[in-house]
Order: C-alpha cells, then sequence, then structure tokens
C-alpha cells in the first residue's frame, strides 16, 4: 500500500459519511495516480503553482491601496482567509480539508482587476449584449483554458488543468447559485447544476461571505467610511450581550454552524443567527457598499473597464498585437469572449496602464 492510498483509507475510518471522498473523486480526463497524494491535493498544487493563482495579489478585494501602503485586502489575502475560516469550520465536523482547500483556492481565480467594481463593469457591458459576467463561471472557465500541456492517461494532450470535478462544482457554487449558465455542454451537466454543492463546497460559500464582512468592516474603518463602533452599535448590541471583539466577533457564528450541523441536510445556521448574520450583511450593503466613496469608485471603475472593451472591440487588431494568442481565440470563441478573458487577467495596475495608453493614443488621433 502507497501513501496515496493510505491517506485515502484514513479518509474512510475518520471522516464524517457524508463527507467527500479523494478515492472517488473523478476528472473530465482519466490520469494515472500519484504515489504520495490524492486526488484533491494534486488539486491544490495545480491551483497553488498557477499564474492565476500569483496573480491574485495584483487584484483589489474592495479598497484600492492608498498611498502605497499594502493594508487593504487583496484577491490573494482574501482567499487564504476564506481557507483558514473553512477548515476551521470543517474540522470538527470531520470533512474533507484537502477539498476544502482546493475550492478556497480556486473559487475567486476568475475575478477581475478593481474588486466587486470591475466584475459588477464587466457584467454591466455584457448584459447590454445579451449576456454576463460572474466570477464563479470565469473561474471554471479559466481553469478549463489554462494550457499547461498535459496528457490523459491514453497520451492524448488536453486543454486545462483537469481538476477533479469535485473541485470545480465546489468553486463553481461558492456563490448564489442563479449565477450559474451554461459554460460548454461537456462540463455543465458534470457539476450537478441543479443540486446544492457538497457539504465542504457549502463551507465554503460560508467563508467567503464570513472572510467579506470581516475584510470589509476592516478596510472600511481603515479608509474611515464606517467604524468598528457604527458595526457595534447598530448590529452587534442588537442580536449579542456579550462584548464586541473586531478580532473574533465571527467566531460566534462558526460555532453556530458548527453546534447546528446536522439539524439540517445542508450546512446552515440556526433560525436566530441566520438573522443576526443578515443583519451583519445588510449593514455592510447599505454602510459600505452604497457609501458614497465606493459609489464613486464603481463609476470610475466602470469608465476605465468600458474604455479598454470598446477600444478592443473596435481595434481588435490592437489586441491581437498585445497578445498574439487571441487571435486563435476569437476565431474559437469570438470576440466578446476573448477581450473579456483579457480583461479579466488584468491586475489593477495592468488595467490603469492600459486603460493611459488606450487614452493617449486616442488623443493622438483625435489631434
Amino acid at each position: 500500500m502507497d501513501h496515496r492510498e493510505q491517506q485515502e483509507l484514513f479518509e474512510l475510518k475518520t471522516l464524517d459519511k457524508r463527507a467527500k471522498k479523494s478515492m472517488l473523486s473523478l476528472r473530465v480526463n482519466d490520469e494515472g495516480k500519484d504515489a504520495f497524494r490524492t486526488e484533491y491535493q494534486r488539486d491544490i498544487d495545480r491551483i497553488l503553482y498557477s499564474e492565476a493563482f500569483r496573480r491574485l495579489r495584483l487584484k483589489t478585494q474592495t479598497f484600492l491601496t492608498r498611498n502605497g501602503d499594502m493594508l487593504n485586502r487583496t484577491r490573494l489575502s482574501h482567499t487564504l482567509e476564506v481557507n483558514q475560516i473553512a477548515k476551521t469550520i470543517a474540522k470538527p465536523l470531520y470533512l474533507n480539508c484537502d477539498l476544502i482547500e482546493s475550492i478556497s483556492f480556486g473559487h475567486d481565480l476568475g475575478q477581475t482587476p478593481f474588486g466587486h467594481a470591475g466584475g459588477k463593469a464587466l457584467n454591466k457591458i455584457l448584459q447590454e449584449k445579451g449576456m454576463g459576467f460572474h466570477h464563479n463561471t470565469q473561474s471554471v472557465w479559466l481553469v478549463e483554458q489554462i494550457n499547461f500541456n498535459r496528457q490523459s492517461i491514453d497520451g492524448k494532450p488536453y486543454v486545462g488543468l483537469n481538476l477533479t470535478l469535485d473541485t470545480l462544482e465546489g468553486i463553481w457554487k461558492h456563490t448564489k447559485q442563479e449565477e450559474l449558465f451554461k459554460l460548454t455542454d461537456t462540463i455543465f451537466d458534470k457539476l450537478n447544476p441543479h443540486e446544492v454543492g457538497s457539504l465542504e463546497a457549502q463551507i465554503v460559500k460560508y467563508a467567503d461571505r464570513f472572510s467579506y464582512a470581516l475584510h470589509d468592516l476592516y478596510d472600511a474603518d481603515f479608509n474611515n467610511i464606517v467604524s468598528y463602533a457604527d458595526f457595534e452599535n447598530d448590529v452587534w448590541k442588537k442580536y449579542f450581550d456579550k462584548p464586541f471583539d473586531k478580532s473574533r466577533w465571527h467566531y460566534v457564528f462558526i460555532n453556530d454552524l458548527i453546534e447546528h450541523y446536522g439539524k439540517s441536510s445542508d450546512i446552515a445556521f440556526s433560525e436566530y443567527f441566520q438573522n443576526a448574520f443578515k443583519g451583519v450583511q445588510d449593514f455592510i450593503e447599505e454602510r459600505i457598499v452604497n457609501s458614497r466613496q465606493l459609489i464613486e469608485y464603481d463609476e470610475i471603475t466602470y469608465h476605465i473597464i468600458c474604455e479598454i472593451y470598446n477600444y478592443y472591440e473596435k481595434n481588435i487588431e490592437f489586441l491581437f498585437k498585445q497578445d498574439p494568442d487571441s487571435k486563435s481565440k476569437v476565431e474559437s470563441f469570438g470576440i466578446d469572449r476573448t477581450i473579456t478573458d483579457y480583461i479579466q487577467w488584468f491586475g489593477d495596475s495592468k488595467a490603469i496602464t492600459e486603460y493611459e495608453k488606450i487614452k493617449n493614443m486616442k488623443s493622438l488621433v483625435a489631434g
């Protein structure tokens, strides 16, 4: 029995019967087994060592970095926090932490420059064309399209990271179910589109919400939009009589998820904590997301993304010069898909540089 088989046997003996087991996982393209790593551990490595993962550090979470400091969250710091929170919930429930990690690491790979605002901008542009942009779908599309020159067990080359279907499904379902739409017929039907995700996927979904709340409050306080005192007075004291701790307040919600496990077929809060967490989300939506500062930021971001998108659309040869591979992508997937992928890949600085370059070229033509 090799090391991988020993780990698979350990999963069968120790994990909850409803937990996902790596030995039962499937990939679209069959591959030979690894002697040391389980299938979920191989997924973790493929995501972790990809350029798409490293690029998360270049993308804003909610607030642009101010004065060169790095205290505001990036997509990378958010991803690491989601992973840690999710495993904190999963371990006492004896769910599969390797699958948790692979989903967590992959869940935001399809995010755009400028955080929430960039995704909203691309979605608005594409909706006018009868399409749409959702980062969960983009994440699956991305890992299915990255070319690592891999081969299946019978020696045939394929495109993509070839992640397990359990990881892909978790990435896809970590946010609102209604945001899911067909990517390709081949992958869609394999991801159980009409069912909720695995328990591991559901935990990542909650961990993502916790992480958003934690860092949006922290960054909003840091950027003088709302203070922790506002949150304590308007939300915390309304639901809890225990002292507020800005570093640990979310643990009361984590504890409720753990204690409530088994009382529902899914991962879920008790009714009281469900109402309390809705109060948290409403506060963040009303006082932070809809704040004057972030609305102005959304408008600026939309202008930048629109300028880049429209210029590429009208001057596709310019894009071909920037990215020679984009020509074959246009032939395979169309202009809109190609431009969307190109912009989504940007970090914040690259998007601003591209915008300035386009603005200068338009000025030269006008002049």
